[in-house]
């Protein structure tokens, strides 16, 4: 890891198939991650680094696999 560069928060769209998760895009801003937030399918979730963003649930503090 680039120690000069500070982290960045990284967005995931993730298909889950079963057990199965997928990461389908990758998003390094939250400008572009709301665009997907507006249209989120079914049988997809957005995370942000390790937690789940979308859909949001009582569980929202668990890690995304």
């Amino acid at each position: 890891m680039d120690e000069e560069r500070p982290h960045r928060p990284v967005y995931r769209l993730q298909r889950i198939d079963g057990d199965q998760v997928m990461t389908v895009v990758t998003f390094y801003s939250a400008a572009e991650a709301l665009t997907v937030l507006q249209n989120l399918p079914h049988g997809y979730r957005l995370t942000l680094d390790n937690r789940q963003v979308l859909p949001s649930s009582a569980r929202h503090d668990d890690e995304a696999s």
